[in-house]
């Protein structure tokens, strides 16, 4: 019986490492970075999922603009990107890229435009 109960306690712990949940052992999962638009005008991004104190260089893809932030404690950060105008037509794409490894985008696709 004694063996039964040693066999089912290694066979849960072997299947929770496979699922990588929390009794696996590896700590807490990391959540990922992201950026989220919050403001249209002036064009206003909220970041998330940095590494505390990470120093993060943001670029505006079709721009060719870069701009750089330093994630808080929390690993968030909020960009205003003034001069920076949202068209539908030809779609907007930024990069948020720290320097301990995290990366972020954001994108809007092109809308539907009439040709004029």
């Amino acid at each position: 019986m004694r063996r039964a109960l040693v066999l089912l306690a290694a066979f849960s712990a072997a299947a929770a490492a496979a699922a990588g949940g929390p009794s696996a052992g590896f700590g807490t999962q990391a959540t990922p970075a992201r950026l989220r638009l919050v403001d249209a005008d002036p064009v206003t991004l909220r970041a998330t999922g940095f590494k505390p104190n990470e120093r993060v260089r943001i670029t505006v893809v079709n721009e060719g603009r870069v701009r750089r932030a330093v994630a808080g404690s929390g690993g968030a950060f909020t960009m205003r990107l003034p001069g920076v105008h949202l068209n539908a037509c030809a779609g907007f794409s930024v990069t948020a890229t720290g320097d301990r490894g995290s990366r972020a985008s954001y994108k809007r696709v092109p809308g539907v435009c009439a040709v004029p």
